[in-house]
């Protein structure tokens, strides 16, 4: 018996002891929670990422950030009016007073905790607004049947974005014909609009001119004139969100299990001596049934690549035309 409760006592010593070697090692393995990027969005907005995901609460607790000039004699604090944190619980968005250009910024990060409750590393970032960032492009557009859906690079203000007087459609050539916009529709991420038209014809270039349209921070959308061909099929763009990730919006309704076959998509580079071929990890059907998220390998950056689409069928069981879209990250 004595025999049996040493050996018993041994062992839970043993255990213990492997329990908090087990321990020791997972937490010199974890990767602390931090802010990996700061960004200013134009003049009013700066967009934080972090490494993990984050406690909402404490992310969108205004308290948690301080951000003041980097350089300078007299220190200029920069008030945050508010914090939103993305869906994807890793993408602060700041709302802030006016930033100036050419001026470099320092923002402390703390009290934040991740979503197993550890507590984010005190971190500091530096970030500057830059002449370029302070306007929203118009990135790709195209257009159905009395349609024309625009995409631009930043959410935008909707009472701006929805504003018909905002907008000018007329014939590319020959004699000037003005299409009648009948309204303009904001989608629910703030960057896609659709105008609502009438008397396009199919197969006739279009201009489009865009005035007076401010994003979500109040910075105006650079534009000049934008070309675009009445009645082009789907899908209407090819969108680099991230690294590895390209965002597809078709123009109708798709069949779930073809959308999300792999084998329908084939990305590679445009030009080049060597033929790049790039890997299709996963491909993500969202709940409109109208944007697919494919999740790519690794590809070189400045690059311009060609994504192929084939295969694919609606919710009706009607095939998508075959297409290529351009793209480059």
């Amino acid at each position: 018996m004595k025999n049996l409760k040493k050996m018993s006592l041994g062992f839970l010593v043993a255990v213990l002891m492997c329990t908090n070697v087990a321990v020791y090692a997972s937490n010199g393995d974890q990767v602390r929670t931090q802010v990996i990027k700061a960004v200013a969005l134009g003049h009013n907005a700066v967009e934080l990422t972090f490494n993990n995901e984050v406690d909402r609460e404490a992310a969108e607790d205004v308290s948690n950030y301080y951000i003041h000039n980097k350089h300078g004699v007299v220190n200029h604090e920069v008030n945050v009016k508010s914090a939103a944190l993305d869906n994807n619980n890793t993408i602060v968005i700041l709302s802030v007073d006016n930033l100036k250009e050419g001026t470099v910024y320092e923002i402390n990060v703390d009290s934040i905790m991740d979503l197993d409750g550890h507590k984010t590393a005190n971190s500091s970032n530096t970030f500057s607004v830059e002449t370029s960032t302070n306007v929203v492009k118009v990135m790709t557009m195209a257009s159905e049947k009395n349609k024309v859906f625009i995409k631009f690079s930043r959410p935008l203000n909707q009472e701006s974005a929805e504003d018909v007087s905002n907008y000018n459609i007329c014939t590319q050539y020959g004699i000037i014909q003005y299409v009648n916009i009948l309204s303009a529709e904001l989608d629910s991420t703030r960057t896609i609009v659709t105008l609502n038209t009438s008397g396009m014809k199919d197969s006739i270039v279009y201009s489009l001119g865009i005035g007076r349209v401010i994003d979500f921070y109040g910075d105006r959308v650079n534009s000049g004139i934008e070309k675009f061909v009445a009645g082009a099929t789907e899908p209407i763009y090819v969108y680099a969100i991230d690294e590895n990730t390209l965002e597809i919006r078709f123009t109708r309704e798709l069949n779930k299990k073809s959308a999300e076959d792999v084998s329908h998509y084939f990305v590679s580079n445009k030009l080049g001596v060597v033929f790049d071929v790039v890997d299709i990890k996963s491909a993500k059907l969202d709940s409109t049934n109208t944007i697919v998220t494919l999740k790519l390998g690794d590809y070189p950056s400045g690059v311009t690549y060609i994504v192929d689409m084939g295969g694919i069928v609606d919710v009706n069981g009607e095939r998508v035309a075959n297409y290529s879209i351009e793209f480059s990250k």
